[in-house]
């Protein structure tokens, strides 16, 4: 297994090029970004607004819970 790290900057087109050492081998590589960045948040509010109306509408599909008065529960099964 060869190993290989460089410290690199991630522009805001976000490509990433990278130039490998000749003694690394052809191939399939896997590649692990780690930054120390947090990621910017670009939510808006129109897109807050957005997930809360979805969310409203999911919530509007779900059945009501049933209601079931205490006194139509045999409470004797509870302590068996």
């Amino acid at each position: 297994m060869y190993a290989y790290k460089s410290r690199v900057k991630i522009s805001n087109d976000r490509n990433l090029v990278i130039k490998l050492p000749l003694d690394i081998p052809e191939g399939e590589a896997e590649v692990i970004i780690l930054s120390d960045n947090k990621p910017a948040t670009t939510a808006t509010s129109s897109d807050s607004n957005e997930l809360i109306n979805k969310l409203d509408e999911w919530i509007s599909q779900i059945p009501p819970v049933p209601n079931i008065p205490l006194s139509s529960i045999d409470r004797s099964e509870l302590y068996k």
